[in-house]
């Protein structure tokens, strides 16, 4: 009933609900936060609530601990933004002990052409016990940046930038005060060198691809016919390879530069 209560009070603004993949997303964010077990500690300050779960199913460290953080700003009738980030510490069967610790956060907002964007940052930060170094925790820590630019509801530009990368120096989580969130958590801080731009025009789409350091930044074209609505390829032996001067030209006007 109490999970029932705060439900009521999170409320996705009728601009944002307006786009279907939108509205799914932050959905998903929020039934899985009221969905997850634990006691939730509620906050409310200037149009912000921040709210939080915690399951500690044991009194010693990595006993299935688990740690959840929704927090929902209403900055204007026109921008919001949603965080979203969940922690689980456990043991495997070999006894070494993982720590993972996934991050979302959402930005949504009309630009002053009136298209609506979605920024999307995520981070999943591991930290693993291995064999080779008992009683230690190595970070490695995945990202993704994700900018979405809807017109009239139909999605015209997609913008995805992946990175990665491995910590060296030994994490010490003894408890599951040292995974709770922060805010500065959600914002995407390693490099994320590798990109897919997506941009349809009154004809064409046009895809611009960095995924390989060493094969470099690859263009193609395609028919709208070739892409579902999420700007995502069916068949990608239909793409045609071309350069950046018909890249340039293409769209210009269209696309700035990110």
């Amino acid at each position: 009933m109490e999970n029932m209560e705060y439900k009521l009070e999170i409320k996705i603004p009728d601009f944002v609900k307006q786009n279907v993949q939108a509205k799914k997303q932050l959905d998903h964010e929020i039934d899985s936060f009221f969905n997850a077990s634990g006691e939730i500690k509620k906050e409310y300050e200037q149009n912000t609530y921040t709210l939080i779960k915690d399951n500690i199913t044991g009194k010693k460290p990595y006993m299935n601990n688990s740690y959840y953080y929704l927090k929902i700003k209403y900055l204007s009738n026109e921008e919001f933004i949603l965080y979203s980030g969940v922690t689980f510490k456990i043991e495997d069967e070999n006894k070494k002990r993982h720590s993972l610790l996934n991050t979302k956060l959402f930005h949504c907002y009309h630009n002053i052409n009136h298209d609506f964007i979605i920024e999307e940052n995520e981070q999943v930060y591991h930290d693993d016990e291995i064999k080779e170094y008992t009683g230690f925790l190595f970070r490695s820590i995945h990202a993704v940046k994700k900018n979405f630019l809807y017109r009239d509801n139909q999605l015209l530009k997609k913008e995805v930038f992946t990175g990665y990368q491995k910590e060296n120096i030994p994490y010490l989580h003894q408890s599951i005060q040292n995974s709770i969130v922060h805010e500065d958590d959600f914002i995407v801080s390693i490099p994320c060198p590798f990109y897919e731009l997506v941009n349809v025009t009154q004809d064409y789409v046009y895809i611009k691809k960095l995924y390989d350091e060493l094969e470099g930044e690859k263009i193609f074209t395609t028919s709208k016919e070739n892409v579902d609505n999420e700007l995502n390829v069916k068949d990608e032996n239909i793409l045609i390879p071309v350069d950046i001067q018909t890249w340039n030209s293409a769209l210009e006007g269209v696309m700035k530069k990110s």
